[in-house]
């Protein structure tokens, strides 16, 4: 998880506040991680830990607590938290 932060922290240049919003996003994820053992296992693969952070960082520091529903036709339905937006 350190990785996908410090390259967070690079692009975001000498902008200070950024720079304490991702420490904090940082430090929360490194909470929730510790709560949550499925979402840990998950975040020991490199791509899925970069999606992790992402996720939670979208999410104003919020990680959805189960799956979205599925409609019958087998399509999940979109759950507002866990909408991720496309790389920039």
């Amino acid at each position: 998880m350190d990785i996908e932060h410090d390259a967070a922290r690079a692009d975001c240049g000498p902008d200070e506040m950024s720079r304490r919003w991702l420490d904090q996003c940082e430090t929360g994820l490194a909470g929730v991680l510790a709560t949550r053992p499925e979402l840990r296992r998950l975040a020991e693969i490199p791509l899925l830990c970069g999606l992790l952070c992402a996720l939670y960082q979208d999410g104003n520091m919020h990680l959805p607590c189960r799956r979205p529903r599925e409609t019958a036709q087998g399509w999940p339905v979109r759950c507002p938290v866990a909408v991720m937006r496309v790389a920039r």
